[in-house]
């Protein structure tokens, strides 16, 4: 049935909160919150080079010859289905799935660094950060982000016949970090 919202996980300052590698997953009523941002080694091919996500999502690159490649993420929706994401570095940060559905999640940091030091620690960079060079289906809708110092970040999402995509991106709120504490 629906969980309840007593029913919540809570994930509480953690260098990474779920870490998804290809994988189809939901992911609804969480709370996440005082993830802190510290650099780490870059490890390629993995794209993360801090920690402090409450969210990473990792596939391989989309092929269109192999259905084993498309991997479907769905972060949140409606009632006891809402996550937040409380002075988190980045809510979510998903790289190369094909389907994502992320929907009235609440992201809240009260700690910005808007131009923050290399290797200091950090939140509130991202709310939500997708790397997709060929998504099928990009859902973000019914957001409520407060203090991001980038709401939602979307990289290489291409376009055209080859790869249809339906993008939308709806009703979301967005609010400014209200001071910056450097």
């Amino acid at each position: 049935g629906i969980p309840l919202v007593t029913d919540r996980n809570i994930f509480d300052n953690h260098n990474f909160g779920i870490w998804a590698i290809q994988s189809n997953v939901t992911i609804i009523n969480n709370r996440f919150q005082n993830f802190q941002g510290t650099f780490i080694a870059p490890n390629p091919p993995n794209p993360v080079t801090f920690t402090g996500i409450a969210v990473v999502g990792l596939a391989p690159n989309f092929s269109a010859n192999n259905p084993a490649t498309y991997y479907s993420m769905t972060i949140g929706g409606t009632g006891p289905q809402i996550n937040s994401f409380e002075d988190c570095y980045q809510g979510i940060n998903i790289s190369n799935y094909v389907i994502h559905n992320i929907r009235g999640n609440n992201f809240n940091s009260n700690s910005t660094r808007l131009f923050p030091s290399f290797l200091t620690q950090l939140n509130g960079d991202h709310g939500i950060l997708i790397r997709n060079r060929y998504a099928t289906q990009l859902d973000i809708g019914n957001n409520y982000l407060v203090g991001q110092a980038t709401g939602i970040h979307i990289i290489r999402i291409a376009s055209g016949l080859l790869y249809p995509n339906n993008i939308n991106i709806l009703n979301n709120s967005l609010f400014a970090p209200t001071s910056n504490t450097i």
